[in-house]
């Protein structure tokens, strides 16, 4: 009995090692594969290249295969390596003996060159889409991934990556594009604005307000002495800020004031229907009256022309401020000519848009 299981034992390891050599000699440490850089150092000598490897595995504690052409041939390698990569330190072991290898699901397949050529089956396509780094560029960096049968082309006009290699290496390339395909920084132009028309120290609280609201990214300062404005930012930020003294750093306006003071009697206003209001300081809100007989104005050339009665806007009294049309002038003629009314001074003043102007009669 007992001899019938030796045998019995005997026949299971004889299929086991029949299987093995059929599927490829294992050389290994069971472990999982990890891709964090791992440094190993190397100091063989006419070593054979099955042995070689079986340091490896031990060292980095990761799992290799041999295929059969592998495991079939004798190769002896005589290196020395300090603190290398793995990858590298397995590639520059396989690349000195015609092998390269093949890592899949943790577990790294070592083959002849031509074995890997026609397993075409293994190696898939994909497109790797580019923002901001350039295809040309991202090829060069990343070309070392391929595997030897991996290829790489690019579309310049789309500006993407066209891979065919096995999913594990495609997935390599597509890490060091995510990485490398950032937004470069931007850009910061310099530039100074000379105001002419715009007075710095008394906008600067204006100007602030609305060059924060503008440049997002950047800074400007503000020089009183030279009426300067400083813009240290992107060059759409740049623009914006010319756009924007383009339209408001212009000539201002000149503006002609005439005042007329003119002495009448209230009785006189009251006989003739006029009712004088308080309009504001508003253009295109003449001064309203009512009239009950047509009056006589004067052109421009001194000539009398006919102006049938007014129509009253809104009452009130006080005094009016803002323009003053035709009908105004037409009410001033009026009682003068009738001897109601006194023009008692006519002061002219000039002055700009927005600026203050005094009349000192």
């Amino acid at each position: 009995m007992l001899w019938k299981n030796k045998s019995s034992l005997g026949f299971v390891v004889i299929l086991l090692v029949m299987l093995s050599l059929l599927l490829g000699q294992v050389v290994a440490v069971q472990a999982a594969s990890e891709k964090t850089p791992l440094l190993i150092s190397l100091d063989v000598r006419e070593m054979d290249l099955q042995d070689v490897l079986r340091i490896i595995a031990e060292k980095a504690n990761v799992n290799i295969i041999l295929s059969r052409g592998v495991a079939d041939t004798d190769v002896v390698v005589t290196m020395r390596l300090k603190n290398v990569d793995l990858w590298q330190a397995l590639e520059a072991v396989l690349k000195v003996s015609g092998f390269t290898y093949l890592e899949e699901d943790g577990i790294i397949r070592v083959l002849k060159l031509e074995e890997v050529i026609e397993d075409k089956s293994i190696l898939t396509t994909e497109i790797i889409p580019l923002k901001y780094a350039k295809a040309e560029e991202m090829k060069k960096t990343s070309q070392h991934l391929l595997s030897p049968s991996g290829t790489m082309e690019i579309d310049i006009r789309s500006n993407v990556l066209i891979i065919s290699d096995t999913l594990e290496n495609i997935e390599k390339i597509r890490e060091v594009a995510m990485e490398l395909d950032t937004e470069p920084p931007s850009v910061l132009e310099k530039k100074r604005f000379q105001l002419n028309y715009i007075d710095i120290e008394e906008k600067k609280d204006t100007l602030k307000e609305v060059l924060n609201n503008i440049i997002e990214e950047g800074e400007f300062f503000l020089d009183s002495l030279s009426n300067c404005i400083y813009v240290e930012a992107p060059s759409p930020y740049i623009k914006r800020v010319t756009e924007y003294f383009k339209k408001l750093d212009v000539r201002p306006k000149r503006i002609m004031i005439k005042a007329e003071f003119v002495e009448i009697r209230l009785t006189d206003e009251e006989e003739l229907g006029i009712k004088w209001r308080w309009k504001g300081a508003y253009d295109n809100y003449p001064l309203g009256a009512t009239f009950r007989y047509p009056y006589q104005t004067r052109s421009e050339s001194g000539e009398s022309a006919a102006n049938p009665g007014l129509s009253t806007l809104a009452s009130g009294m006080g005094i009016i401020f803002g323009s003053a049309g035709q009908e105004f002038r037409g009410i001033i003629d009026l009682l003068i000519s009738e001897g109601k009314a006194n023009l008692l001074s006519s002061p002219n003043i000039a002055t700009l848009e927005e600026k203050e102007a005094k009349i000192e009669v």
